[in-house]
């Protein structure tokens, strides 16, 4: 082996970028167990063991937030004092860059990207991103995962005093449980009462179960929210990508969100949509729409690429 990767999703500046885990590397997770209790602590532990298994060959940390290093500093920012930002590391880092990423270099090679591109990474989490001239401009998730379209079992955006309030009604009593409530318990599992699987929900509603049609109304609602959120950052949009298990499979979740976006110039082909995709790549929109894309994610290229660049120094 030449090297072990890791996707690490962690909050701080340091975590902004891939390294080969050394002690510091080592240090700077262990700091980051408490603003992100419930992601590094396992990852960390996969390192430790990765690194005690397979002594002497590179173990990398591939950021999964680097993607999104390009936004300007404008969307990044929280409504608080900047100097209390700068100090605890408090930004938007935004998630899910791995992915976006594999997708922006996919369409670029194969010369179908245009200069204002949406892509919707939708699958258990769930985050949509303006990518402008090939970088990621905005995106929806924050300084945690929890932030942005509601998803399988995490709430999306949520008021701070809404959570806190739920945190007293529930006689939760540490901060930790709190955050394991939202990221664990809510979504689609919290409002359906029944399951965090999409197709559960579809099933439940096709079947007229009241919960289950206002779980999915309000799954497809937050994606439009938040697509129109992004091309309002952008300024226009000239494409619209799906992406991830859900984004790639559900034809009905595509369908259901594309309907109130005739305004953009985004119009489905029915037939298209509905068709099988062994393609990495498929176009789904009528001829005279913008183009709408379901373009198969990578993950995995992608940080085998980014690796490279960090064994090649």
């Amino acid at each position: 082996l030449d090297a072990i990767l890791a996707r690490v999703t962690a909050p701080g500046s340091y975590f902004a970028k891939d390294h080969i885990v050394d002690d510091e590397c080592l240090k700077q997770l262990e700091l980051a167990k408490e603003r992100a209790p419930l992601h590094v602590p396992v990852v960390t532990s996969e390192i430790e063991q990765l690194k005690k298994t397979f002594e002497g060959t590179s173990v990398i940390e591939i950021s999964d937030s680097a993607f999104h290093n390009s936004r300007p500093e404008l969307m990044k920012a929280y409504a608080i004092d900047p100097e209390l930002a700068e100090k605890f590391d408090i930004k938007r880092w935004g998630y899910h860059g791995l992915s976006v990423g594999s997708i922006v270099r996919f369409m670029l090679k194969q010369d179908i990207l245009p200069k204002k591109t949406i892509i919707c990474h939708i699958g258990s989490g769930a985050s949509i991103t303006a990518v402008l001239d090939g970088k990621s401009f905005d995106t929806t998730m924050g300084y945690s995962p929890l932030e942005g379209v509601m998803m399988a079992t995490r709430t999306g955006s949520m008021d701070v005093a809404a959570a806190l309030a739920m945190k007293r009604a529930l006689k939760i009593e540490d901060d930790v449980e709190l955050e394991r409530y939202l990221n664990k318990q809510c979504g689609l599992l919290g409002v359906s009462g029944v399951s965090d699987d999409l197709r559960t929900t579809i099933q439940l509603r096709d079947e007229g179960d009241k919960m289950g049609s206002f779980a999915y109304s309000l799954y497809i609602y937050r994606l439009q929210a938040c697509i129109s959120q992004m091309v309002a950052s952008m300024g226009g949009v000239d494409a619209l990508v799906f992406t991830a298990t859900i984004g790639e499979r559900s034809d009905d979740v595509r369908r259901q969100v594309i309907q109130k976006m005739k305004y953009l110039g985004f119009e489905l082909d029915a037939e298209k949509n509905t068709s099988e995709m062994p393609e990495r790549h498929t176009l789904i929109s009528k001829d005279e729409s913008k183009p709408i894309y379901v373009v198969r994610t990578d993950e995995t290229s992608e940080m085998i690429e980014r690796a490279n660049l960090i064994l090649a120094e």
